[in-house]
């Protein structure tokens, strides 16, 4: 349990993370992760053969995403 925290904890304060540990962030999968990569919405550093995306290309992908698709209140969406 306290292993669970100290990876969260690392995570919110790393510039770098691991693509799986980028993948939860914005509630994604980690294929969608590289199709991101590919597509260059998330900015990666290479140390030799390991990967890592940077946490404010993430926050970044994020905050494009909410401002292009505007989070809309529950009681809008719901059916009547």
């Amino acid at each position: 349990m306290g292993h669970d925290r100290h990876e969260q904890s690392a995570r919110q304060t790393s510039p770098l993370v691991k693509i799986p540990e980028a993948a939860p962030l914005p509630s994604i999968g980690r294929s969608t992760v590289y199709g991101l990569i590919a597509d260059g919405h998330l900015d990666t550093v290479h140390f030799g053969r390991a990967v890592r995306i940077t946490t404010a290309s993430t926050e970044a992908f994020v905050d494009r995403r909410q401002s292009e698709h505007p989070q809309t209140t529950s009681e809008s969406t719901r059916r009547r």
